[in-house]
């Protein structure tokens, strides 16, 4: 297979189930580049792209998931979606005093 191919056909490709593994063997780009070009082509393509790294550092500062939604320039619901995808949980509505 040759390496000359488009970030887009690499999102593809792992969208269809190749590892990042399997596309680095692939191309000859290490497993890092692949996973920068499939997310620079995420964000090109206009997918919301939150990890759960951002997310995690957003409820450090105390952000509300409002906040946390104009800061990654998407919905409440995306946010709120995410969060429970990766388990997390926020300060109560209304209690700017949370504690963790």
């Amino acid at each position: 297979m040759s390496n000359h191919l488009s970030p887009g056909q690499l999102w593809w490709r792992h969208k269809q189930g190749s590892t990042l593994n399997d596309l680095a063997e692939q191309t000859g780009f290490s497993r890092y580049q692949i996973h920068r070009m499939i997310m620079a082509e995420r964000w090109r393509s206009g997918e919301v792209v939150i990890t759960e790294k951002l997310l995690r550092r957003m409820i450090a500062q105390g952000l509300t998931v409002r906040q946390m939604a104009e800061r990654c320039f998407c919905s409440v619901g995306c946010i709120s979606k995410k969060l429970k995808k990766y388990k997390l949980k926020t300060r109560p509505a209304g209690n700017p005093k949370w504690v963790r």
